[in-house]
């Protein structure tokens, strides 16, 4: 451990009119530490605020896997974790609305919406299956929130309904509704095509992404981002240390055609910690963080 010697502070000896012998050797001495100091708490600080950062998330996936009951049980393993707080919406025509949900379980969950029964289609990547460019190895021991957001804009009486947000496993699926209504008179109506008209295309924005994961060291890790906006928006991951990811930067970390990144030999010590993924387009841009906590092998 660093520490401080101020055996100087003896050679100060305080005189009758109130000042200091002179010892510049001995000033600057204590000033270099006390520098050296303020620098080693800062880093503590930023380290310990990072650290924080990391305990929070793995604290809400733990929270969040340990508060279901038992696997064993007749409760899902699959649950939500955030979704829509109200069971009816009012909004009013022309307005941009925003439904968000998000499940936990294991076995690679998604998240897709439903408008009156049928599929809402927010995106092409949205379509294509994720693991088809990889060789993922499964069931293996993992905890993952997946989350969505479905944006309206421009809402007119057409848009009415009702919204399911779908969590779907190969073995489960759970839904949860809420009933949308926006008014539907003349001048309102006529207020929606107006809108809808001065649009000049949709802004970036991610409706899929992987929120926060523990999974086993050893294993394939896919974290999913799945972006629509028109013009269609450009993706970018950063890493744990947020340098940019991109083809051959990492050995064992590249990004899938679908837009999703791949981890591959699942490691601790290498990765750990806080990836992003951004997108963006001339109206707008969105970027999520996703915590990843590689579990020791069981």
């Amino acid at each position: 451990m660093f520490s401080l010697n101020f055996h100087c502070l003896h050679q100060f000896s305080p005189i009758w009119n109130g000042s200091y012998q002179d010892n510049a050797t001995c000033m600057n001495m204590m000033m270099k530490s006390l520098v050296i100091v303020l620098l080693l708490a800062s880093f503590l600080l930023q380290d310990s605020e990072q650290l924080s950062i990391h305990r929070g998330a793995k604290r809400r996936l733990s929270s969040a896997y340990y508060g279901r009951k038992d696997r064993r049980s007749s409760r899902p393993a699959l649950s939500f974790t955030k979704d829509m707080s109200e069971d009816l919406l009012v909004k009013s025509v022309g307005s941009t609305i925003e439904l968000r949900c998000s499940v936990i379980g294991n076995g690679d969950p998604t998240v897709y919406w439903l408008l009156n029964g049928s599929h809402v289609v927010q995106s092409k990547s949205e379509l294509s299956v994720e693991m088809a460019e990889v060789d993922v190895k499964a069931p293996f021991e993992q905890t993952v929130i997946v989350a969505s957001k479905l944006v309206i804009d421009c809402a007119s009486p057409e848009d009415r309904g009702v919204y399911t947000c779908v969590g779907e496993t190969e073995e489960e699926r759970i839904t949860k509704s809420t009933v949308l209504y926006i008014g539907e008179g003349s001048l309102e109506v006529e207020n929606a095509e107006e809108c809808k008209q001065n649009a000049v295309g949709v802004p970036a924005r991610i409706t899929l992404w992987t929120d926060d994961v523990m999974q086993q060291e050893g294993t394939d890790l896919v974290l999913k981002c799945r972006a629509a906006g028109v013009p269609a928006p450009k993706m970018r991951w950063f890493d744990t240390e947020e340098s940019v990811i991109k083809a051959g930067s990492h050995h064992d970390i590249r990004v899938l055609k679908n837009g999703d990144l791949l981890i591959e030999n699942l490691n601790f010590y290498r990765h750990m910690g806080i990836y992003t993924c951004e997108v963006e387009n001339a109206l707008g841009s969105d970027k999520v963080e996703i915590f990843v906590y590689p579990t020791a092998l069981s």
